[in-house]
């Protein structure tokens, strides 16, 4: 039987008094792999399967170098869809790098619609905002800018949960450019 390939079997094939022939031994070995591939002929996964989320201090998503916007247009540092439920704990420092008056501001949006700004000066300040009522299909965007005379910096940001993992991300996938 190929990866791709699923097997139904009876209930009647599981009952207490029937031997395990190998035929049902390898479907059952199978049939996970094949669910999971996507196998033409097998069930489809529910994403209400994927455990929903809940804010708090496991870092599941980080991207730690600096991002520099030298300009006083808004510049996007994050835009991010969730397939799950629930709410993440968004973290960063920001703040004006270089240049002088002007602070940097951070926006957060969801769906298009912002939901906290964040103000900061000359010295990197950290910052927290708890991203609540995700749906599949919460469209998070953060962005950032300066002025025509400052430019705006942000490092650290990262999202973080209670221990659940974040989709489609790669767990261990870190962008670890230190910052200058």
């Amino acid at each position: 039987m190929s990866t791709e390939q699923f097997v139904i079997r009876t209930a009647s094939d599981l009952d207490p008094d029937v031997i395990l022939t190998s035929p049902t031994m390898y479907a059952l070995y199978e049939n996970p792999m094949a669910i999971a591939r996507g196998a033409p002929d097998a069930p489809r996964l529910s994403i209400h399967a994927i455990e929903e989320l809940a804010a708090g201090d496991e870092v599941r998503y980080e991207r730690l170098e600096v991002q520099n916007n030298p300009s006083g247009d808004e510049v996007e540092a994050l835009n991010w869809t969730f397939i799950q439920r629930g709410s993440v704990r968004i973290t960063f420092e920001h703040a004006r790098t270089n240049g002088s008056g002007a602070n940097s501001t951070v926006y957060i949006y969801k769906d298009g619609v912002e939901v906290q700004t964040f103000t900061q000066g000359a010295t990197y300040g950290a910052k927290t905002y708890d991203l609540t009522s995700i749906v599949p299909g919460t469209v998070l965007l953060i962005t950032h800018k300066g002025s025509a005379s400052a430019t705006s910096g942000i490092r650290y940001l990262r999202m973080r949960t209670a221990g659940t993992d974040i989709w489609p991300t790669v767990p261990w996938l870190k962008f670890s450019t230190v910052p200058t």
